[in-house]
């Protein structure tokens, strides 16, 4: 689900002297990647992260960012503060909007059905490749993300959402053949595999 900002809502009530105004903005990742060399699985990947970024208005903006959801909050809008001493960046007034557009959507897939839905596709494109099969090297990369978005300023916003994302890569490499196709989709069983491997 979303990314929990409350220690960064409880430090807007104490914002050091001279910030007017705060805003945070979370993005999370959580990813699984599933590679199939030669009709073979090559190696399944799981790798998550969070990216925090802290904006104030000050006389100028201050920025802050940080990979560590464990992050010191009220340290992390001070450092946003002191970088506002060295900008020149005119303050954006910050939107008070309150609605909460909350859509949590994760990746519904296992390991395991995402390793039979690269399988599925890798099979898929094989059978177009035909004849040419033995003479073309095929790699396919799933990966399916779950991608995250939540923010909260001092205004009272307070609205995110996670959703899921998928996007196969495909690199075919023959003779006479050197293909690299990407498409992206948030429904796996909607990727469109034509135009791959119609060489």
């Amino acid at each position: 689900g979303m990314i929990s900002l409350d220690a960064y809502q409880k430090s807007f009530r104490n914002l050091p002297e001279g910030v007017k105004d705060a805003e945070v903005n979370a993005e999370t990742h959580r990813l699984i990647s599933v590679q199939i060399e030669q009709g073979k699985i090559s190696g399944v990947k799981e790798t998550s992260s969070v990216q925090i970024f802290v904006r104030v208005k000050c006389e100028h903006t201050g920025y802050a960012y940080t990979e560590d959801p464990e992050e010191d909050a009220a340290g992390l809008l001070k450092q946003a503060y002191e970088n506002s001493l060295y900008s020149t960046e005119d303050p954006e007034p910050f939107s008070a909007s309150e609605e909460i557009w909350s859509r949590d959507q994760e990746v519904p897939e296992t390991i395991e059905e995402l390793k039979q839905l690269a399988m599925n596709m890798d099979a898929s494109i094989a059978a177009k490749i035909g004849t040419w099969k033995d003479q073309t090297e095929c790699m396919l990369e799933l990966t399916a993300e779950t991608y995250g978005q939540h923010t909260v300023n001092r205004m009272g916003m307070d609205r995110g959402f996670t959703s899921p994302v998928y996007l196969l890569s495909v690199t075919l490499a023959g003779e006479d053949l050197a293909v690299k196709e990407e498409r992206m989709s948030s429904d796996p069983e909607e990727f469109d595999l034509s135009g791959i491997a119609e060489a």
